[in-house]
């Protein structure tokens, strides 16, 4: 992120959503997204399969789920319509 976004901007991130550790942008969407939600409110989204696995995880669906959220439905597996060559595990 630093070479996009600039040191100023990670650091502030990291600040800002603390604790974290070496995650990507995803992490602070879904923990913004959370904190805009209203009681019994919810979200959808898509995102890579790395939000599953190591510091992202742990500085996202883990934190998010630490604070009261839920995960209802998740679905790995997808090929991503188009042209363009994804896929979701």
């Amino acid at each position: 992120m630093s070479g996009t976004y600039g040191h100023a901007f990670c650091k502030y991130v990291k600040w800002e959503y603390a604790p974290t550790g070496l995650s990507d942008l995803v992490v602070y969407f879904l923990r913004r997204i959370f904190t805009l939600l209203k009681p019994h409110g919810f979200t959808a989204f898509i995102t890579t399969n790395s939000i599953k696995d190591g510091d992202i995880r742990k500085d996202g669906l883990e934190q998010v789920l630490t604070q009261g959220g839920q995960i209802n439905l998740a679905i790995r597996g997808i090929k991503w319509p188009g042209r363009a060559n994804l896929e979701q595990e």
